[in-house]
């Protein structure tokens, strides 16, 4: 694969950005069981990194931005910005 085609990708993104699933949980404020239930119903995309969950802030941001604004809390942090 060519270098411009792995940047057009949409799964492509800095892995040192990649969340855990705790901090996915904070930031949507529900409780870590919810992110492994959203993780098998597929409304939320995740990779495995040595046996642990990661996410991509990008995922996450569009997950909040499909939802209704009735059902939206505001997040904690920006997932996008790092700072863990």
């Amino acid at each position: 694969m060519k270098k411009s085609e792995a940047d057009s990708s949409p799964r492509s993104f800095n892995s040192a950005n990649a969340l855990t699933v705790g901090e996915v949980a904070d930031y949507l404020r529900v409780h870590r069981s919810t992110v492994y239930r959203l993780l098998r119903a597929h409304q939320i995309r995740g990779f495995k990194v040595g046996g642990l969950w990661r996410f991509s802030p990008a995922d996450l941001n569009r997950l909040w931005t499909a939802l209704p604004s009735e059902k939206r809390l505001p997040p904690t942090k920006d997932p996008s910005k790092g700072g863990r």
